[in-house]
């Protein structure tokens, strides 16, 4: 393990580096992936935060039929930019105005690293459901 592994303890801020990107490519599994989409409900639209871990990728069609969606699809730049999010470093502690769905393998470790909604800035040790709640916890990941 290296010095930069996350541990459950206060979330700390850290600058992207060479041991974080390695860390992110080499265990991607202990990394926090956050996805914004645009939702289309059966009654309205809604932009919804997406929560996996960073060897998961989101099924779309898992996701449409367990929530009624009739369409669903990622949020483009100028779409994160109104919403007040960077694209590649969000995080669900950033997504406070969003229905955040979490996938059930973020209950599988104690701490996280994720993104801190600024360039090339990161943040160590976010842990669910302390950090962040959920508004559903739905397997649409595989």
């Amino acid at each position: 393990m290296t010095t930069v592994d996350p541990s459950f303890g206060p979330i700390e801020s850290v600058s992207e580096s060479e041991d974080i990107l390695a860390f992110y490519r080499d265990e991607p599994e202990r990394t926090l992936k956050t996805l914004v989409c645009r939702a289309y409900f059966p009654a309205s639209k809604e932009y919804i935060a997406l929560v996996t871990r960073g060897d998961r990728s989101a099924d779309f069609d898992k996701l449409k039929q367990a929530l009624s969606l009739k369409n669903i699809r990622l949020a483009n730049p100028d779409e994160m930019k109104k919403l007040g999010l960077v694209v590649g470093y969000v995080s669900p502690l950033d997504c406070t105005e969003l229905k955040v769905v979490v996938d059930p393998a973020v209950e599988e470790f104690d701490a996280y690293f994720d993104g801190a909604n600024r360039e090339a800035e990161y943040r160590k040790n976010v842990n669910y459901p302390r950090d962040f709640t959920a508004w559903k916890v739905l397997d649409f990941a595989r």
